[in-house]
């Protein structure tokens, strides 16, 4: 699954648990985001997160139940 498509207002996100790596890549298309959800994710690892990095606006990430981030 992937994110829904991208809208330039858009400030916050909350994923469903079956968001992947390969979604994530998308999360750069918000340039507006300030808070996203990826609480119980576990679909995702260190590429998806690599990628929500590169969203400069990100005040808030919720990582949890995210296997392998503490």
């Amino acid at each position: 699954p992937t994110i829904p498509a991208a809208s330039g207002g858009v400030e916050a996100l909350s994923l469903a648990p079956d968001v992947t790596d390969q979604g994530l890549a998308q999360a750069a298309r918000f340039p507006a985001l300030r808070r996203l959800d990826l609480a119980g994710c576990t679909r995702i690892g260190a590429a998806g997160l690599a990628r929500v990095a590169e969203v400069g606006s990100l005040e808030a990430l919720d990582l949890w139940s995210v296997p392998g981030v503490n």
